[in-house]
Protein backbone atom coordinates (compact mmCIF):
# COMPACT_ATOMS: atom_id res chain seq x y z
CA UNK A 1 0.00 0.00 0.00
CA UNK A 2 2.59 2.60 1.10
CA UNK A 3 4.72 1.54 -1.91
CA UNK A 4 1.61 2.22 -4.17
CA UNK A 5 1.02 5.93 -2.87
CA UNK A 6 4.73 6.33 -3.35
CA UNK A 7 4.88 5.76 -6.84
CA UNK A 8 1.54 7.92 -7.01
CA UNK A 9 3.32 10.72 -5.34
CA UNK A 10 6.41 10.70 -7.74
CA UNK A 11 4.23 10.69 -10.86
CA UNK A 12 1.80 13.25 -9.59
CA UNK A 13 4.43 14.96 -8.68
CA UNK A 14 5.98 14.65 -12.22
CA UNK A 15 3.05 15.54 -13.63
CA UNK A 16 3.13 18.91 -11.90
CA UNK A 17 6.55 19.73 -13.25
CA UNK A 18 5.19 18.64 -17.07
CA UNK A 19 2.60 20.99 -16.64
CA UNK A 20 4.37 23.98 -15.34
CA UNK A 21 7.20 23.65 -17.78
CA UNK A 22 4.13 23.87 -20.67
CA UNK A 23 2.84 27.07 -18.71
CA UNK A 24 6.58 28.60 -18.94
CA UNK A 25 7.11 27.76 -22.03
CA UNK A 26 3.85 29.39 -23.34
CA UNK A 27 4.58 32.40 -21.25
CA UNK A 28 7.75 32.80 -21.05
CA UNK A 29 8.07 33.65 -17.54
CA UNK A 30 10.64 32.55 -15.27
CA UNK A 31 7.98 31.88 -12.01
CA UNK A 32 6.52 28.96 -13.93
CA UNK A 33 9.86 27.63 -14.19
CA UNK A 34 11.11 28.06 -10.67
CA UNK A 35 7.82 26.43 -9.95
CA UNK A 36 8.73 23.36 -11.77
CA UNK A 37 11.59 23.18 -9.72
CA UNK A 38 10.48 23.35 -6.58
CA UNK A 39 7.98 20.54 -7.30
CA UNK A 40 11.06 18.23 -8.38
CA UNK A 41 12.72 18.95 -4.70
CA UNK A 42 10.63 17.08 -2.62
CA UNK A 43 10.33 14.35 -4.83
CA UNK A 44 14.24 13.99 -4.94
CA UNK A 45 14.08 14.44 -1.26
CA UNK A 46 12.00 11.16 -1.03
CA UNK A 47 13.91 9.26 -3.68
CA UNK A 48 17.24 9.95 -1.74
CA UNK A 49 15.16 9.09 2.03
CA UNK A 50 13.72 6.15 0.98
CA UNK A 51 17.46 5.33 -0.88
CA UNK A 52 19.39 5.63 2.31
CA UNK A 53 17.36 4.26 4.83
CA UNK A 54 15.80 1.14 2.52
CA UNK A 55 13.09 -1.49 4.07
CA UNK A 56 14.17 -1.25 7.83
CA UNK A 57 12.90 2.11 8.41
CA UNK A 58 9.71 1.96 10.31
CA UNK A 59 9.04 5.65 11.34
CA UNK A 60 10.77 8.57 9.31
CA UNK A 61 10.79 11.64 11.79
CA UNK A 62 11.11 13.77 8.48
CA UNK A 63 8.07 13.26 7.60
CA UNK A 64 6.24 15.01 10.22
CA UNK A 65 8.78 17.86 10.35
CA UNK A 66 9.74 18.22 6.97
CA UNK A 67 6.94 16.90 4.95
CA UNK A 68 4.95 19.76 6.22
CA UNK A 69 6.54 22.65 5.16
CA UNK A 70 7.41 21.12 1.58
CA UNK A 71 4.01 21.16 1.39
CA UNK A 72 3.31 24.38 1.95
CA UNK A 73 5.78 25.79 0.39
CA UNK A 74 5.03 23.66 -2.89
CA UNK A 75 1.34 24.45 -2.58
CA UNK A 76 2.03 28.25 -2.14
CA UNK A 77 4.22 28.46 -5.33
CA UNK A 78 2.05 26.64 -7.05
CA UNK A 79 -0.77 28.99 -6.23
CA UNK A 80 1.14 31.96 -6.80
CA UNK A 81 2.48 31.01 -10.25
CA UNK A 82 -1.01 29.51 -11.59
CA UNK A 83 -2.62 33.02 -10.52
CA UNK A 84 0.65 35.20 -12.31
CA UNK A 85 0.02 32.75 -15.30
CA UNK A 86 -4.18 33.58 -15.27
CA UNK A 87 -3.43 37.29 -14.96
CA UNK A 88 -0.45 37.77 -17.55
CA UNK A 89 -2.21 35.93 -20.21
CA UNK A 90 -5.33 37.30 -19.96
CA UNK A 91 -7.64 33.87 -19.36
Amino acid sequence: MFITMYYAFIFATIGFVFFFQVLFIRSGRYVQLVCSVIWLLPVTYEIWAIGRCGADCNARIDLILIFPAEVFVVTGASIYSWMLYKRYMGS
